[in-house]
């Protein structure tokens, strides 16, 4: 298995300078680990792993800024959907027992 560590991050130094909150943000700025094994490629962030490709993960690794229409950015919103899917299975399961 291989992998390696990747910070995805929005742009800096924008409009708003040090006032911009999204660019100072967790939820905008974090580490992701990229993981390769025999069954494929994954990133997993934020308590999630996804199943990404290998060009994305090439486009990732290359330029992990969080742009509009970025790979980075599209597989951060994959992230967000996992997380929040999660967040329901949970609070389902709780409700169940």
């Amino acid at each position: 298995m291989k992998h390696e560590s990747i910070y995805l991050s929005v742009p800096k130094g924008g409009l708003l300078g040090d006032f911009d909150e999204i660019a100072k943000s967790e939820d905008w700025n974090y580490w992701a680990i990229a993981i390769q094994d025999q069954t494929g490629y994954y990133l997993w962030a934020k308590g999630v792993s996804i199943k990404v490709t290998p060009n994305e993960l090439v486009e990732i690794i290359k330029s992990p800024i969080l742009a509009v229409d970025s790979a980075a950015y599209r597989v951060h919103e994959r992230i967000e959907t996992m997380r929040t899917l999660e967040k329901i299975r949970l609070k389902s399961s709780r409700r169940a027992s």
